[in-house]
């Protein structure tokens, strides 16, 4: 199983996110945070990694850098390539294209994907890939058209190509994001967290072209704005399994929750 995950370098948790993380998680987060001084140099540098786990995660590869992250990560293609576009986040911020042709051991970056003129890359974020049938690429991608604009929606755009070059950048339209998606053996499912009422998360059936259903609904009925970030898989009995995070009931904290549901 092939694992990504991105961490700001120690310094900024130390300055600049402690007020927000004692707000968030009290003493023990704080405490957490001031160990972070004993941390190797090396280790304290932060940025983008991918690793293999092994039997069920009790073991685990080597961890290796990467210039890209998005959340939830590369997608493996019908020809067995491993398709990583994600946004050099401790670079200039631009979102590249890096492919594996060995299962994920090494990539090399073999693409760009420029945003479209009239944005700036602080309102794109979190793309998603999923491979269509007849081999293009789609590429939606979290996007905030005004600055902490709580309404945020999803960008769309293809590749014939490998991701060598991109379609011009349209909107869906969408209320929500970041995007997921995920292929349901051969019906691909876009599901996403809305954080406007009506708070919750969502999901549409992507045609093969590439079109967006109109038709939407709801996997969970969230009581708040602090939710998102669902990723969806194909159980073997052919149902969805749905993970995301939310406030559970009368919570006071989030929980990571699932909704298990069919097409």
């Amino acid at each position: 199983m092939l694992v990504t995950r991105a961490s700001h370098p120690a310094k900024n948790y130390e300055n600049d996110y402690l007020d927000w993380i004692h707000s968030d998680s009290g003493d023990a987060g704080v405490a957490l945070v001031k160990e972070y001084a004993s941390l190797p140099e090396k280790e304290r540098e932060g940025g983008c990694f991918y690793r293999f786990l092994y039997e069920y995660g009790e073991k685990a590869g080597e961890e290796k850098r990467i210039p890209v992250h998005t959340p939830h990560g590369p997608v493996l293609l019908a020809d067995g390539t491993v398709f990583y576009l994600g946004k050099e986040l401790y670079g200039d911020d631009v979102f590249s294209v890096y492919t594996s042709a060995d299962g994920g051991e090494n990539f090399e970056k073999t693409g760009d994907c420029p945003i479209p003129e009239g944005y700036t890359k602080d309102q794109f974020h979190e793309v998603h890939c999923v491979e269509l049938p007849g081999g293009r690429i789609m590429a939606l991608f979290r996007t905030h058209l005004e600055e902490n604009d709580d309404t945020f929606t999803m960008f769309r755009t293809f590749s014939s190509d490998r991701g060598k070059t991109w379609s011009e950048w349209e909107p869906t339209g969408i209320c929500g994001s970041p995007p997921h998606l995920c292929d349901a053996d051969g019906r691909i499912v876009l599901t996403y967290g809305r954080r406007v009422p009506e708070y919750g998360i969502y999901g549409r059936e992507v045609f093969p072209d590439g079109e967006i259903s109109e038709e939407e609904f709801k996997l969970f009925d969230g009581v708040n704005d602090d939710l998102g970030y669902p990723a969806t898989v194909m159980l073997p009995d052919r149902t969805l399994l749905t993970v995301y995070y939310a406030l559970y009931g009368r919570d006071k904290k989030t929980s990571v929750l699932y909704t298990r549901w069919s097409l």
